[in-house]
């Protein structure tokens, strides 16, 4: 049984929307996914329950069953360098109770992070590591998030061991991030929900 360990402790929130390391140097793109065309390869598929593809300039995810679905995409994270992630993210419909968003640091189905929110406004990072859930920030709710069917963008930005991240440009807090780091980057949707992605960026400092 997976076995959930909270620990929200570390959560700091601030209230500056300036990362601490502003003014560090350029950064080095590692990957820039507009979705113009499905030049990378992104898993395409379309069956009676799942769909996920490049369509219009977006990548789209639609489930139609309680069936969570996770496409990722290999862009060599630092496994303990910098970088920062980004992406657009467009709900359509769908059950307002299931979250979407960010996966990073993917290794395997067992080994990843998820940065997901919901239509009603919360947000939540997870580690999940070979069936052991870790709440790195537990669900919480913020001002900052475009509720019901909306676009909103999801940024992490790693410095060394603390990990930072935002909602619509907007600082939500920073937490240590300690442990391996998968080398994938890519999205999660949770269950009976359509989610259009775009404007995936990749950066290493």
């Amino acid at each position: 049984m997976t076995r959930l360990r909270c620990i929200a402790a570390a959560l700091l929130v601030v209230a500056s929307t300036t990362p601490a390391w502003a003014g560090q140097g350029e950064p080095t793109i590692l990957l820039e996914e507009t979705f113009d065309d499905n030049d990378r390869g992104w898993k395409e598929q379309q069956t009676s329950w799942i769909r996920t593809g490049v369509e219009d300039g977006v990548f789209r995810i639609t489930t139609q069953v309680n069936l969570q679905q996770t496409v990722v995409q290999n862009v060599e994270l630092p496994a303990t360098g910098d970088f920062d992630v980004e992406c657009t993210v467009e709900t359509r419909r769908g059950n307002p109770e299931w979250p979407f968003g960010l996966v990073w640091g993917y290794r395997n189905p067992a080994n990843f992070l998820e940065y997901v929110i919901w239509m009603d406004g919360r947000f939540r990072i997870t580690r999940n590591a070979s069936l052991d859930t870790q709440f790195l920030v537990p669900e919480t709710k913020t001002a900052d998030l475009h509720t019901g069917f909306a676009t909103n963008t999801l940024k992490l930005s790693r410095r060394g061991e603390r990990l930072q991240f935002f909602v619509n440009g907007a600082l939500q807090g920073e937490i240590s991030l300690t442990g391996p780091i998968g080398p994938s980057v890519g999205f999660v949707v949770w269950n009976q929900i359509e989610v259009r992605f775009d404007d995936l960026v990749v950066t290493s400092y």
